[in-house]
C-alpha cells in the first residue's frame, strides 16, 4: 500500500501492551532494513531481552564484515551478571583488538583470587608517580625501573626504598 508501516502491531490503550506467545517455533524477524526496539519508559529495564530456560541464552551477532555491536549505556553503565564466564574474543589482529578503557577513571578487575595474563603485560611508563596506595605498581620512566607502593612508601621493585626524587618519593 506504499505505507512504510506495511504491518503494524499496536496497543491503542495507554495501559495496553502486546504479548506474543509463539510456542516451540519461536519468533523470527527477517528484514533487509533495520529493526528498532524503542521505549520511552524510565524503567531501568525498559527494553529487556531474556531467555529463562535452563539452556536458554541471548545471542547478539553482526556477521557482516562491516557489522558491529555497539552498547551505549549512557551514565547508567553496563552491568553483566552471570554464574558462568564472560568471554570477550576478537579475531582481529590489531594491537588493541580487545580494549577496555576508562579515560576519566580506572579499570577495576575483581577476580577473587588472581588474574592470569598469558604472554606479555605491558605497563605504559610515566614520569610522575600516582598516589601511593598500597599495592600500586607503575613503571617510572625517569628512573627506568618498576616502583611499588608498600603501605604509604614507594619502593623500587627489588625492595630498595626510594629516596627523595626517586620512584615517587
Amino acid at each position: 500500500n506504499g505505507n512504510s508501516e506495511a504491518i503494524r502491531i499496536s496497543a491503542s490503550d495507554f495501559n495496553g501492551g502486546v504479548d506474543i506467545d509463539s510456542g516451540f517455533s519461536g519468533v523470527d524477524v527477517d528484514t533487509t532494513g533495520r529493526v528498532d526496539l524503542n521505549s520511552t519508559s524510565s524503567n531501568f529495564d525498559a527494553i529487556r531481552l531474556s531467555a529463562t530456560n535452563f539452556n536458554g541464552g541471548v545471542f547478539i551477532s553482526a556477521t557482516n564484515s562491516n557489522g558491529g555491536v555497539v552498547v551505549d549505556a549512557g551514565s547508567a553503565g553496563v552491568d553483566v551478571d552471570t554464574n558462568g564466564r564472560v568471554d570477550l574474543n576478537s579475531a582481529g589482529n590489531n594491537s588493541d583488538a580487545i580494549r577496555i578503557s576508562a579515560p576519566s577513571g580506572g579499570v577495576v578487575i575483581g577476580a577473587g583470587t588472581s588474574v592470569t595474563i598469558d604472554d606479555v603485560l605491558k605497563i605504559t611508563p610515566r614520569s610522575t608517580a600516582p598516589i601511593c596506595d598500597a599495592g600500586t605498581i607503575y613503571y617510572d620512566s625517569d628512573d627506568d625501573d618498576f616502583c611499588v607502593c608498600r603501605g604509604s612508601t614507594w619502593y623500587f621493585i627489588n625492595g630498595v626504598v626510594a629516596i627523595a626524587g626517586e620512584c615517587g618519593a
